[in-house]
């Protein structure tokens, strides 16, 4: 491989120092032997004199030379003297001198001269870095003792840094200036060059696949494109061969390799050149696949064993493991596939049993050209119990909060799917901004081993404020404060105040999800909502009361599920009528009010802040006013179903389909408008958001034109995400949907939808909680002859997930 952006120089320069450093050295001794030694082969050193030191003590530098009075020295102990003071890489001169001669002794002057300490750093022609990050990577301190080896050293990791980026023609120059005795400033001078672009990436030797195939392996790399970069980075470069190696593994060729490279560039040296050969060889298929150590399949002969332990030993029968290897005879060689069967799903089955010192040995013997067999001999060993569960990290939350939420136990038979889930159930809580379980085995123990939960707290309490405007409420917005961690023991508190021009609501809450210790969650909450109505007829509405709320996990259909029930009393009055047919139409839904809202939850999201996989389904059912002699209004229920799904790198689809309805009990009995379904706008609206459109502003409409609410719902939204900041979370989004609101459920028509799409980002700050901004475009917005026309509108959020 070529690689004409390293140089000798550095080379050359310590060669020349070397040299220089030998001669003072040997004048050093020939002057000594020639005035001390020239008769005696040792002598006894009378008194050492220092001189020229400035920071260096005397005491500090006789002690290093090895020197002392009373030594009978000779020339050897007066080079290593001269040698281990080199060493010190202190002093740029060093002679030791014998200043007189009585008798048999000497007196000795070692004399030094120090190299200067930095007063400062200066850097110029530093564009890509900035000058707090230059001098970091330059790694020079205030008051170091600067020698030029210390200086080239400071260079080399300047240039390295500026090679990684692809910048292979950067020139590095230190000047030193001295400002006060003893005191140098560095003046470095950085000439970056222009950073280098791969033009093309080539192959030889690849008859199997195509030069366009093999560049689309490497991940780092990438040929110069208008819409793109294409930086080179020697680092990445490497892994990015590797990559096209794996490529041909996972395609038969288990034999491939990477013959070698050739680098080269342009006369201007500006756009690189890389050429790859490759050595492909044969390519493989798979002949027989035999296996050897599953002995736990023996137990499935016993008549005894209890189902549980018969559909347990089932999974590690050869029949059952070949169909986890998912590979059989015939098959093309797959060296990936065949490594994520071993080491992740054999593997993982012993995991989860407790076998965690299973060994599993794969063999691949050639039996002809190009056929390969699969021989695996597994060493199953004992399964460990875990002995004791530790919890560090958590200076906030107390310990028997996190410990409640694990699936395993202290005596329980270690399993890796039960830590994983104890992992997730941490992680969904949103108390920590990580999470981390690690398996300590115990010494001359191969029974037992300890759990440790590393947990990293978060902030939970937000302090949210939300505005939003729109042409029919103008002015909206939102103030609240939750403790969703309440001193630790994992209730929540939370306060809300909602307000507009034509609204106002009040609410306080609190909750504590385990409730006597168990897995029921208890919940109250307080309300005052007041509601000005000027749509058909203007009148006031009020609504004041409570709500108490029981929750329970549920371990069927499986442990993902949850049933909430919410019960609801309030006493609801009207005033300020402009009608007073309005009034008597009202007069039946006075009064006091109850509710009972049942909430079915399947949540098996692996993160609450930002999910990259699984889902959250829910069924809601209201019934208002369901009890005997307080009359009955309506029943209501809505269906949301929200999917998360990994895409490619740190992309993420969300998914939501939501859809309701809402009907009378009694057909002389109206529905509260309160209760009826409204869609539009962003995060901070009364109803449905969809955004792209004002809060409310798509109806359905009477004849005046004034919204009436609906009784049927369907709304779809989707949204792809990317994470660009981890730390606080930023990601951004792109998002479509569309939605409507019916008058009843027999109009609902699926395809006949107001559409939006847009971007957006959220930033998730702590005692903020989320903010975001997303500038959404309605398709089907109405212009003043009633056709549809574009309109872009912005939906801001502060607080509120949404």
């Amino acid at each position: 491989m070529t690689k004409e952006y390293f140089s000798d120089t550095q080379s050359r320069l310590n060669k020349k120092t070397m040299f220089i450093r030998k001669l003072i050295i040997l004048f050093s001794i020939f002057l000594i032997a020639g005035n001390s030694f020239a008769q005696p082969k040792s002598v006894e050193i009378l008194d050492i004199r220092v001189e020229g030191n400035e920071g260096a003590s005397p005491e500090m530098i006789k002690l290093n030379s090895g020197l002392y009075v009373g030594q009978n020295a000779t020339g050897d102990d007066i080079q290593n003297a001269i040698k281990q003071l080199w060493a010190l890489r202190v002093f740029s001169d060093i002679q030791v001198i014998s200043e007189k001669q009585i008798g048999s002794g000497i007196y000795l002057l070692i004399k030094v001269k120090e190299y200067p300490k930095l007063a400062k750093v200066e850097f110029s022609g530093n564009e890509e870095l900035d000058d707090q990050e230059a001098a970091q990577t330059y790694g020079l301190i205030r008051g170091q003792t600067i020698s030029p080896t210390t200086i080239k050293k400071a260079e080399k990791k300047v240039r390295r840094y500026y090679l990684e980026e692809g910048f292979l023609l950067v020139k590095i120059k230190t000047e030193q200036e001295e400002t006060t005795p003893g005191r140098v400033k560095l003046k470095v001078r950085i000439d970056e060059g222009k950073k280098i672009q791969v033009e093309r990436v080539t192959f030889t030797g690849n008859e199997s696949f195509s030069d366009a195939t093999l560049r689309k392996q490497m991940k780092e790399i990438k040929e110069n494109a208008w819409w793109r970069s294409a930086d080179f980075n020697p680092k990445k470069y490497d892994e990015d061969k590797e990559f096209v190696l794996d490529f041909y593994r996972k395609n038969g060729f288990r034999d491939a390799q990477i013959t070698g490279d050739t680098i080269y560039y342009d006369p201007q040296k500006e756009d690189m050149y890389i050429n790859v050969k490759v050595q492909e060889g044969i390519k493989y298929f798979i002949g027989k696949i035999t296996w050897e150590g599953n002995l736990l399949a023996e137990k499935l002969k016993d008549s005894t064993l209890s189902r549980a332990d018969s559909i347990k030993y089932s999974f590690f029968t050869t029949e059952r493991l070949n169909r986890i290897l998912d590979m059989k005879t015939g098959d093309t060689y797959n060296k990936e596939k065949l490594d994520l069967a071993i080491y992740d799903k054999v593997s993982g089955l012993y995991y989860d049993i407790g076998h965690i010192y299973a060994q599993i040995d794969a063999r691949e013997i050639p039996v002809a050209e190009d056929t390969v067999d699969l021989h695996f001999s597994i060493f199953e060993g004992k399964p460990v119990k875990v002995k004791e569960i530790k919890i560090i990290g958590n200076t906030k939350t107390k310990e028997h909060v996190i410990r409640r939420e694990l699936v395993i136990a202290p005596g329980d038979t270690f399993s890796k799917a039960a830590l994983v889930r104890s992992q997730r159930e941490l992680f969904i809580l949103n108390y920590f901004g990580n999470v981390v379980p690690d398996i300590k085995p115990i010494p001359e123990s191969d029974e037992e081993i300890d759990i440790v939960f590393e947990v990293e707290e978060r902030s939970t309490d937000t302090a949210n404020m939300s505005a939003g405007y729109s042409q029919r409420d103008k002015w909206v917005g939102s103030i609240g404060i939750a403790m969703n961690n309440f001193l630790g023991n994992g209730q929540r508190l939370g306060f809300d105040w909602q307000f507009g021009r034509g609204f106002r609501s009040f609410q306080i809450s609190f909750s504590e999800p385990w409730f006597l210790m168990t897995r029921t969650r208890v919940s109250v909450s307080v309300f005052d909502v007041s509601r000005q109505r000027s749509s058909l007829y203007n009148y006031t509405s009020r609504e004041t009361g409570g709500s108490l709320g029981l929750g329970r996990r549920f371990s069927f259909p499986d442990d993902y599920f949850r049933g909430d029930w919410i019960l609801r009393v309030s006493n609801r009055s009207y005033k300020d009528f402009a009608d007073s047919n309005i009034e008597e139409i009202l007069e039946n839904n006075e009064g006091v009010r109850a509710g009972l809202t049942q909430i079915i939850t399947r949540d098996s999201r692996d993160k609450a802040d930002f999910p990259t996989e699984g889902s959250v389904v829910s069924l809601t059912t209201e019934y208002s006013n369901a009890f005997k002699g307080l009359g009955a209004d309506y029943h209501k229920h809505i269906f949301r179903m929200e999917k998360y799904t990994p895409l490619w790198w740190k992309f993420v689809l969300y998914t939501d389909f939501t859809t309701g309805i809402v009907d009378e009990i009694q057909e002389d009995r109206d529905i509260d408008i309160n209760e009826l379904f409204f869609i539009g706008g962003g995060v901070l609206t009364f109803g449905t958001p969809l955004r792209g459109y004002g809060s409310r502003d798509l109806g359905p409409f009477n004849n005046s034109g004034n919204q009436i609410g609906g009784k049927a719902l369907i709304k779809y939204s989707s949204e792809i995400r990317v994470p660009i900041v981890p730390d606080p979370l930023v990601y951004l989004l792109a998002f479509a949907e569309a939605g409507k609101v019916y008058r009843s459920y027999t109009a609902t028509d699926p395809f006949d939808l107001y559409r939006s799409a847009g971007l957006g980002f959220r930033v998730l700050l702590p005692l903020v909680g989320i903010l975001g901004l997303d500038y959404g475009y309605g398709f089907d917005h109405l212009d003043s002859n009633g056709k549809r026309v574009g309109k872009w509108l912005p939906h801001f959020q502060f607080g509120a997930p949404f």
